[in-house]
């Protein structure tokens, strides 16, 4: 989906706000988008803050589970339960 983002500081990471654009339209809502961890090249950990959504996002089909572990510990540092993690396969073709 599409968005528009602003900078909105932040004590973990960096932290955002983000609008849907729907047909071109941003409506006045402003999302949380807390950016905990990024290597541009491997991984993404960001979340709407804790109790909310969240993602770890790779760049591999088959990440290392060290890694994945390691990015897990720092969304559960943020408030996240990561018991609730519903894992979901990568399924892009670059």
């Amino acid at each position: 989906m599409r968005q528009r983002g602003w900078v909105a500081g932040g004590e973990q990471g960096a932290g955002w706000r983000v609008a849907p654009l729907l047909g071109g339209f941003c409506p006045p809502v402003r999302l949380p988008f807390l950016i905990l961890d990024v290597e541009p090249s491997a991984h993404l950990v960001c979340t709407g803050g804790a109790g909310s959504w969240m993602y770890v996002m790779t760049r591999e089909r088959q990440p290392d589970p060290g890694v994945v572990e390691a990015l897990l510990a720092k969304l559960a540092a943020s408030g996240v339960d990561v018991s609730k993690l519903m894992p979901m396969e990568h399924t892009g073709t670059s």
